[in-house]
């Protein structure tokens, strides 16, 4: 690293890094933001979707009502939704997906059983939630997502390809790749987060592991890979065994896509630090403060350090407003405004 020069704009703090290699990237850190609804009554929240009026997460260790819809506009909780247990119209291993605007899909893992949610406006403070139940079977898959009319795409990290696109008549088309070929422990290596945004037809595959990215074109039953960025480093592969090294990055601990921006969250060493060797479980000290931000071709935009502990993310498709779990001390919901940041900040 050659030099540090710091320039204030309005509330964040614009630091420019020029690197040994040229490359210059953007830091803003104690980044403004608004807070939708503060204390999320959770253990920790599950996934995190954002369509139209509604903010819809999931609280995993819930078993009576862990589908939660919040009106993103006021921040009040519209609806609770959705049981655990062996009945036939609850849930093993529920997996949410609210991609595919309006409906939410919420399928079952371990049995064949989907449930697809209409969202109905009751009155300023409660919605509806309308279930049509249906027979899917994703037993094998870690994640299932709507990207169609009729049409899942699941994800297994296990397999010979990431994806699956899985038609309502049961047909199958396996589709992606992994970063790293000839590895036999993929459950391990190769676990992530898979979003998509229906309006713009791109899914976005991250991993856990080390720093990687996949922009997909998604549209029409089809797959084709448009950008991606990392999987080169940070792990050492033997005898089909695929191992992180201890002093590399880790890899994006949630992704979301706005309209124009890709955004992950990782830690950003640099500033934070590495993770403190004490630190175990779901420990706020382990989490990043930091988001990174990259353009539609997976070139870095900026970092993000909002300075307090970041769990969930997720984006708006129509605009290039972002939301986040954080915790403060609590578990809440905020809002980023990348537009008016970086208008602000000369980005």
């Amino acid at each position: 690293m050659k030099r540090v020069i710091g320039f204030l704009f309005g509330m964040a703090l614009l630091v420019v890094t020029a690197c040994s290699d040229g490359h210059r990237v953007k830091r803003l850190s104690d980044v403004p933001y608004e807070t939708v609804t503060a204390g999320l009554y959770t253990m920790m929240p599950g996934e995190m979707y954002c369509a139209g009026d509604y903010i819809v997460w999931t609280d995993p260790f819930s078993t009576e009502g862990f589908l939660h819809v919040v009106d993103r506009h006021t921040g009040h909780e519209l609806a609770a939704w959705g049981r655990i247990g062996g009945g036939p119209e609850e849930f093993n291993t529920p997996s949410v997906s609210y991609t595919c605007f309006p409906d939410i899909i919420v399928s079952d893992l371990n049995k064949p059983l989907c449930a697809t949610l209409q969202v109905e406006r009751c009155s300023a403070d409660s919605v509806n939630l309308i279930a049509r139940w249906n027979q899917v079977n994703l037993q094998g898959y870690l994640s299932c997502l709507s990207v169609g009319n009729n049409l899942m795409l699941a994800f297994s990290p296990e397999g010979r390809h990431p994806f699956a696109l899985i038609e309502e008549n049961g047909k199958v088309s396996e589709a992606g790749e992994f970063p790293v070929e000839g590895v036999d422990n993929g459950f391990e290596a190769f676990q992530g987060k898979v979003t998509y945004l229906a309006s713009r037809g791109r899914l976005l595959y991250s991993l856990y592991a080390f720093p990687y990215l996949a922009l997909y074109d998604c549209r029409d039953g089809q797959l084709a890979l448009l950008h991606e960025t990392g999987g080169e480093e940070g792990y050492t592969v033997k005898d089909g065994q695929l191992q992180t090294d201890a002093d590399a990055r880790r890899g994006f601990q949630d992704a979301a896509l706005t309209r124009d921006y890709v955004v992950g969250l990782q830690r950003d060493e640099t500033v934070e630090g590495k993770v403190p060797a004490n630190v175990q479980g779901r420990d706020p000290k382990a989490l990043p403060h930091s988001l990174f931000v990259y353009d539609g071709s997976l070139k870095p935009v900026c970092i993000l350090n909002l300075n307090v502990p970041i769990v969930r993310l997720c984006g708006d498709g129509a605009s290039n407003e972002l939301y986040a779990v954080v915790v403060n001390p609590e578990y809440s919901i905020v809002k980023i405004d990348l537009d008016a940041l970086f208008a602000a900040n000369g980005i």
